[in-house]
């Protein structure tokens, strides 16, 4: 973000609408110092005590004053507070800017794309910021002011810190409920006590006999019914969302029960409706068995018999449990102190970490969180590749009208899909299937915008320099992205890939590669105006390739290993996902050459006088460069425009 639109935006969108400087430079110099600052507080919350142990996504219970005692977390939020003002007054100075100091002439539909595409992201950076703001805020408070926002001990929702920072937009959330239950572990613990387990967002916690699950004990065995049947009679002593009353209603249904013996065999029986058949499934995913539809009803009867180590002979959870642990999604176990040498083992195999909620009680937790993507991102560098493929091809844009309005569109509906990142929390299905619907319609603007980019090569004079070369690889990328996006967007299916390594291969695609590209892309189409000289093509060539052929190899592989149900962040796994692992080691080594080479590039064209001094218009047709920057000398005079150019429209562009 610092570089697509606090550096290019600063020094591209005055000299591209014809005025002298920031309309405030004073806020633009605040805003550039805040950043580091914010840097030196994120890094050096690392250094206190343990550092924060919350993924940079900061949720709560993880980073709970329970958890997470020191000022580590403090320091992380209040990073994030230095960083996000800067942000805010960098926004309100561009639209400050593009709004009131274009040159003569230079009206909106004549301004160039580019300064389209930061004026539409610094509109939801100003708005959605202040929204995480209000969240870190409270959990700030909730450490160190005893409030409970997000502790539904006290009355709180995590779901609500998830809400507001989605609103934002990074991550997949995390839920957690009240740390004072029993534990989950033995057979005193789980027949007197109340066990939760946390499994993908569901939280599976039977009630006590008063209120209204039957528990009767039979020679050799502990059996498990219920007397309710379907989820109009269900009610929960905490407030839950609704899918965990329907998930709960469903598992304790009157026709289905559990059976477990001593001897560390388990029986299972679940029997519930045909709207009810993808939880089914999920717990088949997790524990085995089988199923098939109930004769003469409208049912599906899942059974899992004789499952040897679901639990161990002692009660605890077994091995088989362990192997069982869901791919995608997350566990937790409550424990008590006598149980922490097995959770241990958990920890072991699967990583994850063990919590202290009292003197008596803690719960282990592994979580599998979902990686998405963030839309205001990518749209400077929609910006940067349109001047580029314009230039490049001897085109003017084709429908820019049409580009003008796809980004808008996109800057829009950005504000109204952010629950499609909690599809697993237990949103109600009619809120699933609006956004479902909503992230897929995103698509429409996004393919105008490639569409309008093959136009405008079509038929064109191309000429493959450096910075068409990487504005045609991050098209390629970014369009690899949007297609493996419109999978996990659909609600159903985003549970069965969430958290695994598609989702990685996906974001990192769209994001880290189609943003990057344009990046590089815009770095080279500009840095001969900014030092003055030009950059060596055949280094610059040699860049591209090598990182092209690099990244690709890299996060190809990563689609198969999500299908295949590898969970990120995970630091081992099985050797069936050997093959493809050790082809993304092996691309990611390739990338790491090329970025090496970049790094050379910026080396020479900075310092060496060896190179050529850099034309007002540095590429070969004059009509291809259209756009006021190439107009002035190289570099620019500081405060280029003294005095303000007149802008009239031509067929080419602005003149």
């Amino acid at each position: 973000m610092p570089a697509m639109i606090g550096g290019s935006g600063n020094w591209s969108v005055p000299i591209l609408i014809g005025a002298p400087d920031m309309a405030f430079p004073r806020l633009n110099n605040i805003s550039f110092w805040l950043l580091p600052p914010s840097l030196l507080l994120l890094l050096s919350s690392a250094l206190v005590e343990v550092g924060s142990g919350t993924g940079w996504t900061v949720y709560p219970p993880l980073s709970g004053i329970t958890s997470h005692s020191g000022g580590a977390v403090d320091s992380a939020i209040s990073s994030l507070h230095l960083s996000g003002i800067s942000s805010i007054l960098g926004s309100i100075n561009f639209i400050t800017t593009i709004s009131n100091m274009r040159g003569p002439g230079m009206t909106m539909h004549r301004s160039p794309l580019f300064v389209w595409s930061v004026l539409v992201t610094a509109f939801p950076l100003l708005l959605s910021l202040p929204v995480l703001a209000g969240a870190i805020t409270m959990l700030l408070t909730d450490r160190n002011f005893n409030t409970t926002f997000s502790d539904p001990a006290g009355g709180g929702d995590p779901i609500l810190y998830q809400h507001l920072f989605w609103f934002f937009g990074f991550q997949w959330p995390f839920s957690d409920a009240n740390l004072n239950t029993h534990c989950a572990i033995c057979w005193d613990c789980l027949l007197n006590g109340t066990p939760t387990m946390f499994i993908s967002g569901f939280l599976v916690k039977p009630r006590s006999s008063q209120n209204g699950v039957s528990k009767t004990q039979s020679a050799g065995n502990q059996r498990h019914t219920s007397s309710l049947v379907g989820t109009s009679e269900t009610t929960c002593a905490t407030t839950y969302p609704k899918s965990f009353c329907e998930w709960l209603a469903g598992i304790i249904d009157g026709d289905g029960s559990m059976k477990v013996s001593k001897q560390g065999e388990t029986s299972l029986e679940i029997t519930m409706g045909l709207e009810d058949l993808p939880l089914l499934r999920y717990i088949q995913d997790m524990l085995g068995g089988s199923m098939k539809m109930r004769s003469g009803a409208k049912a599906y009867r899942y059974r899992l018999h004789n499952q040897l180590g679901f639990f161990d002979a002692d009660g605890t959870i077994g091995f088989a449990m362990k192997n069982r642990l869901p791919v995608r999604g997350s566990l937790m176990i409550r424990v008590t102190n006598k149980h922490l040498q097995d959770v241990e083992s958990y920890k072991v195999v699967f990583g994850g970490n063990i919590h202290f909620s009292s003197s008596q009680n803690g719960y282990y937790q592994c979580r599998r969180e979902k990686h998405p993507e963030v839309y205001i991102l990518i749209l400077p560098g929609s910006g940067i590749i349109s001047h580029i493929v314009s230039t490049f091809s001897g085109k003017p844009v084709f429908g820019y009208l049409g580009m003008v309005y796809a980004m808008i569109s996109i800057g829009v509906l950005g504000f109204l899909v952010w629950a499609h990142h909690m599809f697993t929390v237990g949103l109600d299905v009619d809120t699933r299937a609006y956004f479902t619907a909503a992230t897929m319609i995103i698509a429409v603007p996004t393919g105008i915008k490639i569409f309008s980019w093959i136009a405008t090569m079509w038929g064109g004079s191309i000429q493959y320099k450096t910075p068409m070369l990487f504005a045609v690889g991050s098209i390629f990328l970014f369009t690899i992205g949007g297609l493996t996006g419109i999978v996990p967007a659909n609600s159903g299916l985003d549970i069965a890939l969430h958290d695994t390594y598609y989702v990685v291969a996906h974001f990192h695609y769209v994001l880290s590669m189609g943003a990057v590209f344009a990046l590089f892309a815009g770095f080279h189409y500009w840095v001969g105006k900014i030092f003055g000289r030009t950059y060596p093509e055949t280094l610059g060539q040699i860049h591209f390739w090598i990182t092209f052929f690099g990244v690709n190899p890299t996060l190809f592989p990563m689609h198969f290993l999500g299908l295949s149900g590898m969970p990120r962040r995970i630091p081992d796994y099985p050797d069936a996902y050997a093959g493809w692992n050790a082809l993304s080691s092996f691309g990611s080594y390739i990338s790491v050459v090329g970025i090496r080479r970049f790094f050379v590039v910026v080396t020479i064209t900075s310092s060496s006088g060896n190179q050529k001094r850099c034309a007002p218009s540095p590429w070969a047709l004059e009509q291809n460069s259209t756009t006021l920057e190439w107009m002035v000398q190289s570099p620019p005079a500081f405060h280029t425009f003294g005095e303000l150019p007149a802008i009239k429209e031509t067929k080419s562009y602005v003149k």
